[in-house]
């Protein structure tokens, strides 16, 4: 009997010593994933320009402000930029030929019209966050690719990948 106490009180020690640090503000990004989907999921084939929009309107709790996106894009070879407003949006795209534009899915079907006479190989990805099934399938019908947050660096990785492929 005290061998298999031992043995369990040796199992509970060596779980929670492996077991990851607490999740943080910016993890919601790359959690979910081992090391090898992270390491996969750094290897970028080719480096898009992204631009993150954020509407004014858009909730500060939001994805787009996560400083882990921008952190996670830069890691993986990309080359980010960030928009507030549609000011910030008019001048980095006329300052810059973006390849993807991340936009929270309540402005993502404006900016992608805004966009698509000024640089018409852009593709906007809308970011929904926590979203069901079937608005998510209604999103990917309207715009290819959607990202729903939380998300692993690899999906979200996939996500951008995908968007460049479609164009």
């Amino acid at each position: 009997m005290r061998v298999l106490a031992r043995f369990l009180a040796t199992g509970a020690l060596v779980s929670v010593l492996a077991t990851p640090q607490a999740l943080a503000c910016g993890d919601k990004f790359i959690m979910g994933g081992s090391e090898s989907q992270l390491e996969r999921a750094q290897s970028v084939v080719v480096p898009a320009k992204i631009l993150i929009y954020s509407d004014p309107s858009t909730d500060p709790t939001s994805a787009m402000f996560d400083p882990e996106l921008m952190a996670v894009l830069k890691e993986a070879g990309h080359i980010p930029s960030q928009a507030i407003g549609r000011e910030g949006l008019e001048k980095a795209v006329a300052e810059t030929q973006f390849d993807v534009i991340l936009a929270d899915y309540g402005v993502a079907a404006k900016v992608r019209d805004d966009v698509r006479s000024k640089v018409p190989t852009s593709r906007v990805v809308p970011v929904l966050d926590r979203s069901s099934r079937q608005f998510l399938s209604t999103a990917k019908k309207d715009f290819g690719v959607v990202l729903n947050v939380p998300a692993s660096a690899a999906r979200l990785l996939s996500a951008i990948d995908k968007a460049m492929t479609i164009h």
